[in-house]
């Protein structure tokens, strides 16, 4: 199992190589977008939306998160549009929301694989956005899907046992986390790559997480989301109710919701006050002038920091409208969010 880390860092070497591709293909990638067979639009979903080839994540994350084909742009919502070439193959996906289009993610072969990277207009982004890897067999079963970032993937795969069922091995690999080391095996508390099997039948998953020698039983996870007893929207309002109800905002200031990725399990929204708002300027932002609270929120398997992103712009919009204390908010100079180190949102009421 250790050899993975060898195949695993070759993985994550090549993506400039495929990224170096996909820059000089820049120019057909765009003109194929434009001669697209056929357009979709869809609700937001997660990584690649509808044509995210992940078993695991549809189930387990919930069939409702892939997103949904819609017939028009929804006003002031998230979105998704994806081209088709004549042959139902996916050339371009692009995500947007009431501020416009995002640059898309181009599909293309490259070395036996189906890749999908984020390219503008001009080519190669100066940022670093995923990468993605899928491959198919002969009948068009998924074989393996991996999203690579900079410095880490995640990667699924899959094989199809006679009794009709289907086996995915999942991996998170980490190769310069801290206080971990490649002398500790795969799957073992301090190793950089954590592992986790999944065994699909029909509508369910069972999932496991490897221990040591041994996978251990987790919980299984069914294609229609369970309920939750409270609501992503109430958590974020009851926590920001407490936090403006005794909160001195002056009317000078600037209202900036920062975003943390936090761990697996939640994500942190850190309510601060600037020195002054100017909407030219993302630099507003950086003048804190106090830190108001955090807010914790729920977050799902895998969720990015787009989808955090937006989540939480959906939120603090929602809030703005009717929150018990939106007249706080609304009466400063102006109300933003986003991470520390991307692309500042102005955020209005919805």
């Amino acid at each position: 199992m250790e050899n993975r880390f060898t195949k695993f860092d070759e993985i994550l070497a090549v993506r400039d190589e495929v990224l170096d591709y996909a820059d000089r293909l820049n120019p057909e990638l765009q003109r194929a977008e434009q001669c697209a067979a056929k357009q979709v639009i869809t609700t937001q979903g997660y990584d690649l939306g509808i044509i995210c080839p992940s078993l695991v994540r549809h189930i387990v994350i919930g069939g409702h998160k892939k997103g949904k084909i819609i017939k028009t742009i929804p006003k002031g919502k998230s979105y998704q549009i994806i081209s088709y070439d004549a042959d139902g193959n996916p050339i371009a996906y692009r995500y947007g929301n009431q501020f416009g289009l995002r640059d898309a993610h181009f599909f293309f072969p490259y070395k036996g694989f189906i890749w999908a990277a984020q390219m503008g207009k001009n080519g190669r982004l100066p940022y670093d956005s995923p990468l993605h890897r899928i491959q198919y067999d002969a009948q068009g079963r998924i074989l393996s899907y991996y999203t690579i970032e900079k410095c880490y993937l995640c990667g699924e795969e899959y094989t199809y046992p006679e009794d009709g069922s289907i086996e995915c091995l999942f991996y998170r690999y980490l190769p310069n986390k801290c206080g971990t080391s490649k002398d500790v095996p795969a799957g073992y508390e301090g190793s950089p790559m954590k592992i986790y099997r999944y065994l699909i039948d029909e509508d369910t998953i069972s999932g496991y997480v490897k221990t040591g020698e041994e996978f251990v039983f987790t919980r299984t996870y069914q294609r229609k989301a369970a309920r939750r007893t409270v609501s992503p929207g109430v958590q974020f309002t009851r926590q920001l109710d407490k936090l403006l109800q005794q909160a001195s905002l002056p009317e000078h200031c600037g209202v900036y919701f920062e975003l943390y990725e936090g761990n697996d399990d939640t994500y942190q929204i850190y309510l601060t006050l600037t020195a002054g708002f100017d909407a030219e300027d993302e630099e507003w932002a950086c003048d804190v002038e106090m830190e108001v609270g955090v807010i914790d929120m729920p977050k799902h398997t895998d969720m990015e920091w787009r989808e955090i992103q937006d989540t939480a712009v959906r939120l603090i919009g929602s809030y703005l409208r009717k929150g018990k204390y939106k007249d706080k908010l609304l009466a400063c100079a102006g109300i933003g969010a986003g991470f520390g180190e991307g692309d500042l949102v102005i955020v209005q009421p919805v």
